[in-house]
């Protein structure tokens, strides 16, 4: 029984640690702290089972190393399911409603840019799974603070901040586009929305 709770008491450092590591890995403004953290754990846990059984020869001792890794990344992914925040995925009701100049703008915008500069996200499924949920959830929140159709009405100057940002390639971001397909415009698309931006968003 004492060992069994010597074992549980070290897992669970184990993965107080990975778990410190991951969040760090998402909001620490240096993630290499969160590798080095995680990195760490690994290495603990192979010693504290390396001690009650010692490897016996250098394949043995990479296996455990391997084995180690898996379980600080396992118990740490388990461990953060039940963080919080992420879950959410609150969509706030629509304040305003843009008055676009076409229906092409519209698809346009809601493909390349309303999950993030909407309040009427469509949430992907990994945004349930802790830590993607983290990363979309403080895209949408961030998108959002910047420039958001459904609660503000914009000036001229702000409008050609948002398509300074389109037009210059910086939005929609890679990373969106690799994990949603339709947000990827052709150069003529992209075109397109800048010229429906303009003529729809004119607020003095």
């Amino acid at each position: 029984m004492d060992r069994l709770r010597t074992l549980l008491r070290d897992h669970i450092r184990g993965v107080i640690i990975a778990a410190i590591a991951v969040v760090s890995l998402f909001f620490a403004p240096w993630p290499t702290v969160g590798l080095l953290a995680l990195a760490t754990a690994s290495l603990w846990l192979y010693r504290v089972r390396s001690n009650r059984n010692p490897p016996s020869s250098k394949q043995e001792r990479a296996r455990m190393m391997a084995s180690s890794g898996l379980l600080v990344l396992a118990g740490t992914f388990f461990a953060i399911q039940f963080i919080p925040y992420g879950r959410a995925h609150e969509n706030p009701p629509v304040a305003v409603e843009t008055s676009w100049d076409s229906a092409e703008t519209e698809d346009l915008f809601r493909r390349a840019c309303a999950d993030c500069h909407s309040n009427e996200t469509v949430w992907p499924w990994f945004s349930s799974i802790a830590p993607a949920s983290w990363w979309v959830t403080a895209n949408v929140e961030e998108g959002r603070a910047a420039f958001n159709v459904s609660e503000t009405v914009f000036t001229r100057d702000q409008v050609a901040i948002a398509i300074d940002e389109i037009s210059s390639g910086r939005m929609p971001p890679a990373y969106y586009t690799m994990t949603k397909l339709s947000a990827r415009l052709s150069d003529e698309e992209t075109a397109r929305l800048i010229e429906g931006l303009e003529r729809s968003m004119t607020a003095p």
